[in-house]
């Protein structure tokens, strides 16, 4: 199973919604997506809630619960993809979900300040 991970230090830098649609095109695939929300705005959480399709499995878990959670999502072997949509700022449900990620990525906004608001997410992928 591989755990994907949207995470920037920028709020509106739109996390939630390349997760939902990266979400989307992996089920198009053929892959069995669990999205989970770890932003308390719930932006892809109510994406969720408002989409008919039932396709992709969503789930909000709290930080110190989400590397147990994540081994028990493995061990079920049903799970192809988990895309994980992080809060704007940094803490615990950040560093947590970016130690369990195969992969991290970090949307940016074409101007100056948002790649510059970009680099502390990318320090801390490189530290972790």
């Amino acid at each position: 199973m591989n755990v994907l991970v949207f995470a920037s230090q920028k709020g509106g830098s739109g996390k939630s919604t390349m997760a939902a649609s990266v979400a989307v095109a992996a089920v198009e695939a053929g892959e069995s997506v669990v999205a989970v929300d770890m932003d308390p705005q719930g932006t892809l959480a109510e994406w969720g809630r408002l989409r008919e399709a039932g396709d992709i499995v969503f789930r909000s878990v709290e930080a110190a619960k989400l590397t147990a959670w994540i081994e028990d999502v493995r061990s079920r072997g049903k799970t192809s993809l988990l895309v994980i949509d992080t809060p704007g700022t940094f803490g615990p449900a950040v560093n947590r979900a970016m130690r369990e990620a195969s992969l991290c990525l970090v949307p940016v906004r074409p101007s100056a300040p948002d790649l510059k608001a970009a680099a502390p997410t990318v320090e801390a992928i490189q530290t972790l």
